[in-house]
């Protein structure tokens, strides 16, 4: 398309000069509304020629634009992981231990009792979430299907690290306590915490569940699609673990 443009611009060119050339001769010739017309036809040529070239750019101009969006994609991703994070170990994230010490909380500050109970509901969720997966994968013999265990631990480990942020405080804060936080701490009170952990927790359950609808549906097809589909799927999930933490 660019070399076809480029024709195009030079014959008019080439045209302009030949009737600027020939101007008396072709009058004489052909007559002055054959001139005119000679005169008008290398303009058209030559803008049908820029119309061409600049068509064919257009395919440049679309990956250069696509590959500066992936640099800016990739950049933003780096600064991402670039943030200081603290290493913990499995036994940080034990569902059981995270469970023990939201009962020990309830008993410290029985002002919150109903809020903890509330976390210790979305861990028996978890189980629960947790069973049915297994359930669908004894009955469901597909290789493609193991990688879900691991989504669904990834999940886990996301709620028991928010739950974390409710235990380290609890551990620092008595009743009164709330007044030093409300100084400068995203949530100042202890309730509003708890709260914020919940919400973002019921986000990723609530995904799960959805994932875990589609699950079934998708193994009883078993269509060409269903892999791709349960990829996409735990995508969706693994970009909404990455989100920003409360």
């Amino acid at each position: 398309m660019k070399k076809f443009g480029f024709g195009l611009i030079i014959l008019g060119a080439g045209f302009i000069l030949i009737t600027h050339i020939a101007e008396t001769t072709i009058i004489i010739h052909m007559g002055i509304r054959a001139f005119t017309v000679l005169s008008v036809l290398p303009f058209f040529t030559i803008g049908a020629g820029v119309c061409a070239l600049a068509a064919g750019f257009v395919p440049s101009i679309r990956k250069g634009l696509a590959t500066k969006a992936e640099i800016r994609q990739i950049e933003m991703e780096k600064r991402v992981e670039s943030r200081p994070t603290l290493s913990y170990s499995a036994a940080a994230y034990d569902p059981s231990d995270i469970r023990r010490r939201l009962d020990k909380l309830k008993k410290q500050r029985p002002d919150l009792n109903d809020a903890l109970a509330a976390c210790e509901a979305q861990l028996d969720t978890m189980d629960q979430r947790k069973a049915k997966l297994k359930d669908l994968l004894d009955l469901n013999e597909a290789e493609y299907l193991r990688t879900t265990q691991e989504l669904l631990n990834d999940v886990e480990q996301f709620i028991c690290k928010n739950f974390r942020k409710i235990i380290n405080r609890g551990i620092v804060s008595d009743l009164e306590d709330d007044q030093v936080f409300a100084q400068d701490d995203k949530y100042p009170t202890y309730q509003e915490l708890i709260e914020a952990v919940i919400a973002s927790n019921q986000t990723e359950l609530d995904n799960i569940k959805k994932f875990l609808a589609d699950l079934a549906a998708l193994v009883s097809e078993q269509n060409d699609n269903s892999e791709t589909t349960l990829k996409s799927w735990m995508q969706v999930i693994r970009d909404s673990l990455k989100k920003e933490e409360v």
